[in-house]
């Protein structure tokens, strides 16, 4: 592990340890905000720091393990991942691993139906109140008809393309590289996590983004070299091929992997 990526670890440690609970509020100016998101992802994924979500916003938070992590930090705790000096090193003990709940299939094939009903029922809630709030216009006798034969109607024209969306944000694909990291760990996935497996552990963790903001995230996160998008050898026998990202030229992104460097 080089230099720059551990002081970046502790620097965020450091920076939850003393009360930042969101990842927007760890800022240096010489800490990159690729290099944040990498660092807590790793940290989830080590099961240092805990990540909730609140609507489409990141809460962390210090585990058992990263309290003692912090507790084995240097005295002097860096201020930036690349302008501290280094800290004569000190031998401490490996922190232990959070333990984490097994829930069986069955539990979790019950928590997403619960979940589901919980949705229906509030869309048909809201459905019921547009209905109300805008009801149809009554109806006018129709107006004869003119001698002449109508005119036969102009093909429609296209629609115009759809304006640019705003960027992910920050949150979203921290949880992304979370996620990615406790499903490979968990499943043993080999560092290929399947796109379908990661859009289902976003919703059950409470994150309410659409399929496109996660796809734009995932294709943002590509760019900035934090992980990469496989595609399927055989997109045909996939499972839930639709929930991949189809793109042409190039065939069908099925796979998640996380760069370690």
């Amino acid at each position: 592990m080089s230099d720059e990526r551990l002081k970046a670890r502790q620097f965020v440690l450091a920076a939850v340890q003393k009360g930042a609970t969101k990842a927007a509020d760890i800022k240096h100016a010489k800490l990159k905000a690729a290099e944040r998101t990498a660092a807590i992802a790793e940290l989830v994924g080590e099961g240092l720091l805990a990540a909730t979500t609140k609507g489409r916003t990141l809460i962390l938070a210090l585990t058992a393990a990263g309290e003692e992590a912090c507790a084995a930090l240097p005295e002097a705790a860096p201020t930036s991942p690349a302008g501290a000096e280094a800290q004569p090193a000190r031998s401490a003990t490996p922190p232990a691993s959070v333990p984490r709940a097994d829930h069986s299939f069955a539990a979790l094939f019950e928590y997403l139906a619960r979940i589901e009903a919980n949705l229906v029922a509030r869309l048909d809630a809201i459905k019921t109140r547009l209905d109300a709030l805008a009801p149809l216009p009554a109806e006018t006798a129709p107006e004869p008809r003119p001698a002449t034969p109508e005119p036969r109607p102009a093909t429609p024209e296209p629609r115009p393309a759809a304006a640019a969306k705003d960027p992910p944000s920050e949150s979203l694909k921290t949880a992304i590289l979370a996620a990615v990291a406790m499903l490979d760990r968990k499943h043993r996935h080999g560092g290929m996590v399947p796109i379908p497996a990661l859009r289902r552990e976003l919703r059950v963790g409470g994150d309410l983004s659409t399929d496109e903001e996660v796809n734009a995230a995932l294709l943002t996160l590509e760019r900035e070299y934090s992980i990469d998008l496989l595609v399927a050898q055989s997109p045909t026998t996939v499972p839930d091929r639709a929930a991949g990202i189809e793109r042409p030229g190039k065939g069908l992104a099925y796979y998640v992997a996380p760069r370690t460097s």
